[in-house]
């Protein structure tokens, strides 16, 4: 589980910012931001899939439980980011 969290989902979130600020800026072209939001979306989604199932490979099952909560509220943060601002 580690693996897939900080070795994957941290370096990927961190290259997906600029994405993340062409889709919360004004006035963004049509097709750069339909282009950006399909990147990103499936890019995020990939890794939110991995870290979901690879969860329940801990030793302890409260990692599981804080992972899977972790995921759920970034899935809801990211949905109220893009549908408040858009």
């Amino acid at each position: 589980m580690w693996k897939v969290w900080w070795l994957i989902g941290v370096p990927l979130n961190l290259l997906l910012i600029p994405l993340l600020a062409v889709l919360l800026t004004p006035n963004v072209p049509t097709p750069l931001y339909f282009g950006a939001l399909i990147f990103y979306l499936l890019a995020f989604f990939a890794w939110i899939r991995a870290a979901w199932l690879c969860a329940p490979n801990v030793e302890r099952r409260i990692w599981m439980v804080l992972a899977r909560a972790v995921l759920v509220l970034r899935v809801c943060s990211l949905a109220k980011l893009l549908l408040v601002t858009n």
